[in-house]
């Protein structure tokens, strides 16, 4: 059950409230990941280990693989006293509103301004782009013309 504490009621110390928060979430996140990475390159070396068993010097290679087994259960183990914590940092992510969309770079026009709108056909745009430039025009609907300027 969640303790009950008395929260401020200015702005400012909330707001200085909810920051402490993030920032010990952020160790918090932090300090699961590095656990679960340490757990993958143990699995990993591990396994290597355990391919290597057979050759030369495998006495060495089992005294290396019983201490890293023994290592991989203790982190396994604590992290299970983690599940807590995790539980409540994936509550806070599913919480966490996503920030506002930037505003409009631009106003939008006047109302009061007339709008038209017209459409090209391509055929069209191809021959005043080869009339531009002194080429045919193709007439094929997927044509392309690129003009660079002068004559082609």
């Amino acid at each position: 059950m969640p303790r009950r504490v008395e929260l401020p009621n200015d702005v400012e110390s909330l707001r200085q409230l909810v920051i402490a928060q993030r920032a010990a979430l952020d160790v918090a996140r932090i300090t699961l990941l590095s656990r679960e990475i340490e757990i993958e390159k143990l699995k990993i070396e591990l396994a290597q280990l355990k391919r290597q068993r057979f050759g030369r010097s495998s006495e060495k290679l089992d005294e290396r693989i019983a201490q890293l087994e023994l290592t991989l259960e203790e982190l396994e183990a604590s992290e299970a006293e983690l599940a807590p914590l995790k539980a409540t940092l994936a509550a806070v992510d599913a919480v966490r509103e996503e920030p506002p969309p930037p505003p409009p770079a631009r106003r939008p026009l006047p109302e009061h301004l007339p709008r038209e709108r017209s459409r090209t056909s391509l055929r069209a745009a191809a021959r005043t782009v080869a009339a531009t430039c002194g080429r045919s025009a193709k007439t094929s609907p997927k044509c392309s013309i690129t003009c660079r300027g002068g004559s082609g």
